[in-house]
């Protein structure tokens, strides 16, 4: 029976089966004998499952094969062909790509002759017709084109079906390298290029899978290069990392030192976003060595922004300031935009934290008009994001909205869901300043759960911080302190050091508004020392209370932790909070 419990399966089921009435009739007399549950998994052979016993019925009614079988031998000879032969297309196909992948001179004849029967369909997108099959029908298309190949090993070329799948390889390969580059740009030729990889993404996973299969090191880099930079902006980062590992393996096979740099570069990035710092910081390495190595200047720029990000990621501000004012002199040499834009942005965040304002909106107007001058809509998006956190520490509330709402739309239309959590955390931040709690409470708890699903621990950290500020204005103390130690712990593994310190601060003030005085005032001491130690500047407290924490350091009541002691016995403060 249909209940909340079986639903799930259900519509899985058919999802599986794309409405096919048959099919879904067929998987219906089965539920005599199966639950829901116990069917979907038994669809990934649902020719063999989908199968009527009954003898009164036609052939053709009696099973999903059996439909397919009749239609299929209506076709002639040379439609049959062409039917097996584009099911190695998946999720559609072009009119280009038919003429490359299937090039006979009546292929689009024979394909308005399957359309007619029902075996491939036609979507109208913009200004072109797109055809696909169903799923069901291509995974019979498939064991049709077994049988013709049954005697031909894949790996022998001029076998039939290997030359198909090599030149649907080939022909999605220029395809990605023509568009991925422009992910890159902005406006129509940004636009042109993620509609054409996000329709084609499974048509490039297959021709990669293709290239593995056949152990074709070369091809499976450049595929590695043009998909996992796609992947990236989609916020597909798992399989993003899958893809970085078997091209960075056969660009070590083939001694392609270029190639490596720039895949160990992007897969330091993803292990940024899992917050494992110590992975990212030797891959950077290793790309940064490499682009030594070959005298690749824009590798070593790039890798070295990234190891200051590392560094600025670990609270150790200084280097990353050193690191990334020597690379912006490299990047205005080199006359590259984007990457102005970029170290601008952090060094105007560095300055923000200092409390050196009016220097960090120098460095965030300048880097804006260099997103202007060529940078990527992912870094005008950042850049946007970087100004609006100025903005709501200087209480322009209404223009730090503004700077939110045009970074979301650029991360929105990029497909950029990272970027978009950060967006929505700061603007649950403003919202908790403006003192709209409930709004803020909304955004925030949002933002915190689409973070655990997407796996990225410090965006699931700064969710929980700002959450537990919300809770404990609203007098939630048992919630708030709850939030406050799952930032504080997510801190702790991730070795960041400023956030520990702002938990401590803000869980201060809590016990503070709770007339706890004693874990107040011990809090903020501890979070003070560690913000002079960082030099960063502690704008939460006011002067006088602040004149008192220093009061009790000098007298011995709280002694400031050492910078080797500091993340260590951090652990302490969780019993204060």
């Amino acid at each position: 029976s249909l209940d909340e419990s079986s639903l799930p399966a259900v519509t899985a089921i058919c999802k599986r089966l794309e409405g096919l009435p048959l099919a879904i009739e067929l998987t219906a007399s089965l539920c005599r004998a199966m639950t829901p549950q116990q069917i979907l998994p038994k669809l990934q052979d649902r020719f063999k499952l989908l199968a009527s016993a009954r003898r009164d019925l036609d052939p053709r009614q009696r099973s999903l094969k059996g439909a397919l079988d009749w239609s299929y031998d209506l076709l002639n000879e040379d439609e049959r062909k062409l039917f097996s032969e584009l099911s190695v297309f998946a999720g559609g196909f072009s009119l280009e790509a038919l003429e490359e992948v299937c090039p006979i001179p009546e292929a689009l004849e024979y394909v308005f002759a399957l359309r007619d029967k029902s075996l491939v369909r036609t979507l109208e997108l913009g200004n072109e017709i797109r055809y696909s099959m169903l799923e069901s029908i291509r995974e019979y298309a498939r064991e049709r084109q077994r049988e013709f190949e049954e005697d031909e090993p894949v790996r022998n070329e001029s076998a039939p079906i290997a030359a198909i799948r090599s030149r649907h390889a080939s022909y999605f390969l220029r395809l990605a390298q023509k568009h991925s580059p422009k992910l890159l740009n902005a406006g129509l030729e940004l636009e042109e290029a993620r509609k054409a990889l996000e329709l084609e993404l499974a048509n490039m996973r297959s021709g990669m899978q293709f290239n593995v299969e056949q152990r074709y090191e070369e091809e499976i880099v450049k595929y590695g290069i043009e998909l996992s930079r796609f992947l990236q902006i989609r916020s597909l980062y798992s399989e993003c990392e899958e893809v970085l590992n078997v091209a960075e393996s056969a660009a070590r096979e083939i001694g392609n030192k270029s190639s490596l740099a720039l895949l160990l570069n992007r897969h330091g990035l993803m292990a940024s976003n899992r917050a494992d710092s110590d992975q990212a910081l030797r891959l950077f390495q290793e790309s940064y060595d490499l682009g030594k190595e070959i005298d690749d200047k824009r590798k070593i720029m790039i890798a070295s922004i990234n190891l200051g990000n590392i560094a600025w990621g670990q609270s150790r501000f200084n280097d990353a300031e050193k690191i990334w004012s020597e690379t912006l002199s490299l990047s205005i040499e080199s006359g590259n935009a984007n990457n102005q834009a970029m170290l601008l942005g952090s060094l105007g965040i560095l300055a923000t934290w200092r409390g050196e304002f009016e220097r960090a909106r120098t460095f965030f107007e300048r880097s804006l008009g260099y997103c202007n001058q060529g940078g990527s809509s992912e870094q005008l998006a950042g850049s946007l994001f970087n100004y609006a956190e100025l903005l709501a520490r200087l209480g322009d509330y209404e223009g730090a909205k503004q700077k939110l709402k045009e970074a979301y739309s650029n991360y929105e239309y990029l497909g950029n869901e990272y970027g978009k959590l950060h967006v929505d955390i700061l603007e649950g931040i403003v919202l908790f300043k403006e003192n709209s709690l409930e709004e803020a409470k909304r955004i925030l708890q949002k933002a915190l759960t689409d973070s655990t699903k997407l796996g990225t621990p410090r965006t699931e950290m700064y969710a929980s911080l700002a959450l537990a500020r919300v809770f404990a204005k609203l007098d939630s103390v048992v919630k708030a302190r709850s939030l406050f130690l799952k930032s504080y712990e997510i801190g702790m593994t991730i070795s960041d050091r400023k956030h520990l310190s702002d938990v401590m601060i803000y869980a201060a003030e809590m016990h503070k508004k709770a007339g706890n005085t004693t874990a107040s005032f011990a809090l903020q001491a501890r979070a003070d020392e560690e913000y002079r130690e960082m030099g960063l500047k502690n704008d939460v407290f006011s002067q006088e209370t602040l004149k008192n924490i220093s009061q009790m350091i000098e007298t011995g009541v709280s002694r400031p932790l050492s910078s080797n002691e500091s993340i260590e016995r951090n652990s302490r403060i969780m019993k204060l909070i």
